[in-house]
């Protein structure tokens, strides 16, 4: 989902809206999952699994 652009445009249609913890980083999203789960991406950031 993330590599197809589907979490982006979620995001896009929805942050306006919402107020997801993905939207401040809605525009820095990495490219695929691999380097959002396992990168040092903002999943680090949130906390990655905990609450």
């Amino acid at each position: 989902m993330l590599q197809d652009g589907i979490v982006a445009q979620y995001l896009r249609d929805h942050c306006p809206k919402q107020n997801f913890k993905l939207c401040p980083y809605r525009d820095k999203l990495p490219a695929t999952a691999d380097q959002f789960l396992w990168g040092n991406s903002m999943f680090n950031t949130l906390g990655r699994f905990r609450d």
